[in-house]
């Protein structure tokens, strides 16, 4: 068993947020259906118990000390390849198929999720025509062309003479990727609509969401001592200051002036206020974990923090 608990900022590139069921759904996915991207869990992956949003349970057969390995998996959005939450809804397809390549359909309800689309893991289906070329990681595919310009997942990829091109790319084809950081579009509200690890040294300035653009430099903000983790005593510092528009004898000069970030309540800026939500969203959040670096100093890596 393997129990694995989610951060709270991880969002797909259209602003979904990314949950528990989106890891149980692509492992049970990759499992029956994915023969290379999947192999290593086919025969070893039992099941995925989901526990809550953020908190699931992972069932191998048996022991192997590669299992952590196998882990190491892509992690789909089921909200665009699960088979009753897309258009075709294609369910009875989509579960011959799991029972036909091995698999039990009764392992995707027991998660709580459904099969996977069968018309979208047939490979015939283009991701990128299709607007579904979507993840949660660093770099996002964005439209460059006139009819959708800026749509997400789609659009993204230009052929020599400037026409559109799928995801079978000619000779000469391009694909133009951008950092994933959102907050700053207008209207958006979601101060995690970027990667999980996106780098702004202009972290806690500006306005609006755009102010948060920057979550390792949140992390390491959060994470007081330094220890490359953000644990309760992190918490409780700041928990201290709440409330605080000064030093107080709870917060002491140094405490107040590291936790106050004005640009985080620009109508009362110097009371230390929201600060408490936003680390609290990241108890538990590690740098590099289980197994820290040893030594800390790796060759040609940045130390932390």
């Amino acid at each position: 068993h393997f129990r694995v608990e989610l951060r709270q900022n991880l969002r797909w590139q259209d602003g979904t947020v990314v949950d528990a069921k989106d890891v149980a759904f692509s492992l049970l996915s990759l499992r029956d259906l994915a023969y290379t991207a999947g192999y290593n869990l086919v025969g070893k992956l039992q099941s995925v118990n989901v526990l809550s949003n953020t908190t699931l349970d992972i069932v191998f057969n048996g022991q192997s000390i590669n299992y952590p390995v196998f882990l190491e998996a892509f992690i789909i959005p089921r909200h665009l390849w699960e088979c009753d939450l897309v258009p075709e809804n294609d369910c009875a397809a989509g579960a011959a198929a799991v029972i036909a390549a091995g698999g039990k359909v009764s392992d995707y309800t027991n998660a709580g999720v459904n099969v996977p689309s069968s018309s979208r893991t047939s490979p015939s289906y283009d991701p990128l025509t299709s607007g579904t070329l979507i993840g949660s990681g660093p770099f996002l595919c964005r439209s460059i062309f006139p009819e959708d310009l800026g749509r997400i997942g789609t659009g993204c990829a230009k052929n020599i003479d400037g026409t559109r091109s799928g995801q079978s790319l000619g000779v000469d084809a391009t694909i133009t990727l951008q950092a994933y950081d959102r907050t700053g579009e207008l209207g958006n509200t979601d101060p995690f609509l970027q990667y999980m690890r996106s780098y702004n040294s202009a972290w806690a300035t500006g306005t609006g969401t755009s102010a948060f653009s920057g979550q390792y430099q949140e992390f390491v903000w959060a994470d007081q001592n330094k220890d490359a983790q953000v644990t309760i005593s992190d918490l409780a510092s700041l928990a201290a200051c709440f409330g605080a528009s000064g030093p107080t004898a709870s917060c002491s000069s140094t405490s107040y002036n590291y936790w106050l970030r004005s640009a985080f309540h620009p109508n009362t800026p110097a009371t230390i206020s929201s600060e408490v939500a936003i680390v609290a969203s990241h108890l538990d959040d590690t740098y590099v974990y289980p197994y820290p670096w040893n030594p800390t100093s790796l060759h040609q890596i940045i130390s932390y923090p």
